[in-house]
């Protein structure tokens, strides 16, 4: 198994991580996470680190307020 990896504090995209948080059903880590937008999730660390999570998809939702 690979080294702990602790995003906290850590920008990815619109996500700003905030805390670890218990491990999915797979295992695989959590983080809590706030989006500039306000909304916090939780969100995987692969889909953070990977580029796959940069935000809470508010942009989409103020486009089709448009």
């Amino acid at each position: 198994m690979g080294n702990f990896i602790d995003l906290t504090g850590k920008r990815f995209g619109k996500w700003t991580v905030l805390k670890r948080v218990e491990n999915d059903k797979h295992r695989s880590p959590k983080f809590l996470c706030k989006c500039d937008c306000g909304t916090l999730k939780e969100v995987l660390s692969f889909t953070l680190r990977n580029g796959s999570s940069t935000n809470c998809s508010c942009y989409i939702k103020e486009k089709g307020k448009e």
